[in-house]
């Protein structure tokens, strides 16, 4: 009895491990017939003849640009074609038509992408091998990974002395791509890690520069060297000025702490009202700043008329008369009962509250309610 029981064990641990094990992937019908389609194709571009051998490129291209437009999972096209991987890798090696090897190097470039392994940088190593031509044809997907690879490989050029001129190409395809679709931090990244920071104002427009001077001035924040920090400043500086934003244009100048771009800022400004707030925004950082043909810009950078500005922008916002703690505090409102209760700490403290908000409150008119009245 205990021999049958041991046996049906056996069965039961058996179908359970059939259970466990992986099933082979069903595919659709329509599916099938992708994969069927796509591996005679790539037959074909073994194949001698010229003809079919670019009929079957220009039909996989047309399937994967059709797939890459936008990317949520691996399309279709992509997953089939990586199982043919290795042997694509093997079939460009053998191909000995200079024009049709580029060509071909692309597609293997964008199954990289998603087939390389151990993160081998086979997209950027076989886009590099292509045309070089419309990368953007792949799809977003493909330049963000593009991105990332060759920011290391630049690096790593820079180290070893070899040339990033060929690197340097695929850049200037991406990064616009990046600035239209909304990835401005993508872009700004992508150009500290080549050092081509200067050519980021060329992409900038009204309807993005306060975006990537926004992220610039975060970056700057995190800069590796006093030279990676003043190259964001700058860029971040000529972009204001392309906009005529003297102002923002003028906080990056006093971050650099740089005089001649002060100077070059408050004499380009032509806007009167613009002049003195950038004058106000000196002031307060006590810029020693100093412009002999304006006698009232003059004044304001040295803070010579601070208190009577004070007490103008007061009157202007209704808050020059003297208040009383009480009127801050809405004192009228609170139970009467227990205004004064309480132990003599919190009464001590409650005198101390009062005391600050008297300072700060009136500390710029000349005049309070609680000392001296």
């Amino acid at each position: 009895m205990s021999s049958d029981k041991q046996t049906k064990t056996e069965v039961k641990d058996v179908k359970d491990a059939k259970k466990e094990e992986p099933k082979a992937e069903e595919l659709s019908e329509e599916d099938q017939m992708l994969k069927e389609k796509l591996d005679l194709l790539l037959d074909r571009i073994e194949e001698r003849d010229t003809k079919q051998r670019d009929f079957g490129l220009a039909e996989i291209n047309k399937e994967v640009q059709g797939a890459t437009t936008s990317v949520t999972s691996v399309p279709k096209p992509l997953k089939f074609l990586s199982r043919h991987y290795p042997r694509m890798k093997e079939m460009y090696e053998k191909i000995s038509d200079p024009q049709f090897k580029p060509k071909f190097a692309e597609l293997v470039s964008i199954i990289g992408m998603v087939a390389s392994e151990n993160e081998e940088p086979d997209a950027l190593k076989y886009a590099l091998l292509g045309t070089r031509q419309k990368l953007v044809q792949w799809g977003h997907e493909y330049l963000r990974n593009l991105a990332g690879q060759i920011g290391k490989q630049y690096e790593s050029n820079i180290e070893k002395s070899e040339s990033t001129d060929d690197l340097l190409q695929l850049v200037d395809q991406i990064i616009p791509e990046f600035i239209d679709h909304n990835e401005e931090s993508e872009a700004v990244d992508l150009m500290i890690e080549v050092e081509q920071l200067q050519k980021l104002a060329d992409f900038c427009n009204l309807n993005n520069y306060e975006r990537v001077c926004s992220y610039l001035l975060a970056c700057s924040s995190y800069a590796a060297d006093t030279e990676e920090l003043t190259s964001i400043l700058k860029t971040a500086y000529g972009i204001y000025c392309k906009f005529d934003r003297y102002t923002d244009a003028l906080r990056v100048a006093q971050k650099l702490n740089d005089m001649e771009l002060i100077t070059e800022l408050m004499t380009q400004c032509k806007d009167r009202v613009t002049l003195k707030q950038m004058a106000f925004m000196l002031a307060r950082q006590r810029n020693p700043y100093i412009i002999e043909d304006d006698d009232e810009i003059a004044k304001i950078v040295s803070n010579e008329r601070l208190s009577e500005h004070y007490k103008s922008l007061g009157r202007d916002l209704s808050v020059f008369e003297p208040k009383h703690p009480d009127q801050i505090f809405k004192t009228h409102l609170e139970d009467k009962r227990n205004k004064y209760g309480g132990s003599g700490v919190d009464y001590a403290k409650k005198n101390l509250a009062v005391t600050y908000v008297n300072a700060f409150v009136n500390a710029g008119f000349g005049s309070d309610l609680l000392i001296s009245n």
